[in-house]
């Protein structure tokens, strides 16, 4: 329950300004890691009667051995790219979750991270297994004091979902302003699974981040909605990666960023529909504002299409606020 939580926790919950009602209803789970050491876990009885593990990594690995090596690795391989290959590497804490077949997880599991040491390189490594027919919401909130030197966060988020099964993993990213954030995650969705990822993205020095879903089975659904904010010294360099593998899948991307105080905002995209993956649809919107003259908003879309019964589509749309709109905002407190 609530009252049982750490304090430091609670406090973390006071900070984000959650009122005392949807604390008491958010807590299904709950984890904490602070630089590479988890902290806290915990998860509500009613959940772990039904099966359902929510572990750090490092446990899950000693109470669940067969099963954590059935999966790990098999999604994101140690040489995907060097940020993968050195988390492989070093990787200390990050969550584990199954969900057994059937069991809807209707509140979400959440993880908080925080890097509270200047210098410092956080490696957590998060394995996520939704089995047939499950439902799964997972929440992580990252943050962490400022300082005068860099610190590296380089995850790996591996997802499998399996058939008619439906994840959904929302990112609330506020590093510091001298925090790098370069990530890796990556979902495979089955037959007549969805993947959605909700990422925000609004703190950091860089970051770079596309989460991906393989649509490996037929009717499976990927989406991806990436928000993202970027001031003075930040660079949000994020977006999406839709594979489809399979016929009749689907996948919708919608990115939304803002840039303001010369920072500088990237949609980095691809949608890649394979052959065989015959009455597949895909559609991308990618929306930047730019509130002055000195930031900036790049686009790198990149589609490959190699069947004809397809439909693909893509919008994109760049707007600057205009010094009246910004006076009569100003105008109106």
């Amino acid at each position: 329950s609530w009252e049982d939580l750490p304090e430091d926790i609670k406090n973390t919950y006071d900070k984000l300004g959650i009122p005392e009602a949807e604390k008491q209803r958010l807590v299904a789970g709950v984890a904490a890691q602070y630089e590479s050491e988890v902290v806290y876990h915990q998860i509500r009885e009613d959940l772990e009667e039904q099966g359902v593990i929510f572990l750090d990594t490092d446990t899950a690995l000693k109470e669940h051995p067969e099963l954590f090596k059935e999966y790990f690795g098999t999604v994101i391989p140690v040489g995907d790219n060097k940020f993968a290959s050195l988390n492989t590497a070093v990787w200390s804490g990050g969550s584990f979750i199954y969900v057994p077949p059937g069991v809807h997880v209707e509140i979400p599991l959440q993880a908080y991270f925080r890097i509270n040491t200047e210098n410092m390189g956080q490696f957590e490594r998060t394995l996520i297994i939704v089995d047939e027919g499950a439902y799964v919401h997972y929440v992580e909130g990252c943050t962490a004091p400022i300082y005068k030197s860099d610190s590296l966060h380089s995850a790996v988020v591996e997802i499998i979902v399996k058939k008619n099964a439906r994840c959904r993993y929302t990112t609330i990213q506020n590093w510091s302003n001298n925090v790098y954030n370069l990530v890796t995650k990556r979902a495979v969705a089955y037959e007549g699974a969805t993947m959605e990822w909700i990422d925000g993205n609004i703190g950091s020095k860089v970051t770079m981040k596309y989460p991906a879903v393989y649509l490996m089975g037929e009717h499976a659904k990927g989406e991806t909605l990436s928000i993202a904010f970027a001031g003075e010294g930040q660079h949000q360099d994020a977006g999406s990666k839709m594979v489809h593998m399979a016929p009749n899948t689907s996948s919708n991307i919608v990115s939304k960023s803002v840039a303001r105080g010369g920072g500088r905002t990237s949609y980095r995209g691809l949608v890649e529909i394979g052959e065989g993956a015959h009455g597949s649809k895909s559609n991308v919107l990618c929306d930047a504002l730019l509130v002055d003259t000195i930031s900036r908003s790049d686009t790198y879309p990149y589609v490959d299409v190699r069947e004809d019964d397809v439909s693909m589509g893509h919008e994109a749309t760049v707007s600057k606020v205009s010094e009246d709109q910004l006076f009569y905002l100003m105008s109106r407190g």
